[in-house]
């Protein structure tokens, strides 16, 4: 999602840990799957995931991003918070899709070798 947004120019970090480009920031690798990896562990239905990751969303997008943004470390262009939260919810409602399928099909595949 950052690689994308990043090209595009929706956004942009002021501050490289790495001489890449895009640079990724470490909240994609720490903030965002450890929020989720939390929801998806403590949830079992759709409609408590969705709940949880309603809020995930929400904090990420409302308070962790505004401070990266306080502090200069990462800056929007044409884009803003609520932005944000829609596209988090919706990239984590598809992996959770894409997660449910894999899971099913292992679950299918280890049933008939036993």
């Amino acid at each position: 999602m950052d690689i994308v947004a990043v090209t595009v120019g929706l956004w942009e970090y002021k501050v490289r840990l790495f001489p890449i480009s895009p640079a990724p920031f470490p909240f994609d690798f720490t903030v965002i799957p450890i929020l989720y990896m939390f929801v998806l562990q403590y949830t079992s239905s759709w409609r408590r995931y969705l709940i949880g990751s309603i809020l995930a969303s929400g904090v990420f997008s409302f308070v962790i991003t505004p401070i990266y943004v306080f502090l200069g470390i990462k800056e929007y262009h044409k884009f803003n918070h609520f932005y944000m939260f829609i596209l988090v919810l919706l990239v984590t409602t598809i992996i959770k899709v894409i997660y449910n399928w894999v899971t099913r099909i292992e679950l299918k595949n280890s049933s008939n070798k036993v």
